[in-house]
């Protein structure tokens, strides 16, 4: 079973539609939908959007998982300047900004702490 969003497709599709045109602007579409202020969530949808249409709105069955190899790729891209977060979780297709920030919060951790034992 799907997990349940706390908005609906069409809630998603209408706040992108009326965003990309120009009908509504962020602080109005944050404000209708008590989204955070930032916007993050609007600008995710937006990728979605882009990426995929409606069909990025579909509830997924279970997380998407990633191969070793594909976070030591995505992590050095970005600690090489080889593009923002966006670029990287487009590239490498994952689900998410903040699960990129994790693995790379947590290769900085595993670093220091290696460094600190020698």
């Amino acid at each position: 079973m799907g997990r349940k969003s706390k908005y609906t497709i069409e809630q998603k599709v209408e706040a992108v539609q009326d965003y990309m045109s120009g009908k509504r602007g962020k602080s109005q579409i944050c404000d209708d939908l008590n989204l955070c202020k930032s916007g993050k969530a609007l600008y995710r949808w937006v990728s979605l959007y882009e990426e995929y249409g409606e069909v990025g709105f579909l509830p997924k069955r279970r997380n998407k998982s990633y191969s070793t190899e594909l976070k030591e790729k995505a992590i050095n891209d970005y600690l090489s300047g080889n593009g923002s977060y966006k670029d990287i979780i487009r590239k490498y297709e994952i689900s998410s900004d903040s699960i990129l920030v994790g693995w790379i919060s947590k290769y900085n951790h595993d670093q220091r702490k290696k460094n600190h034992i020698r």
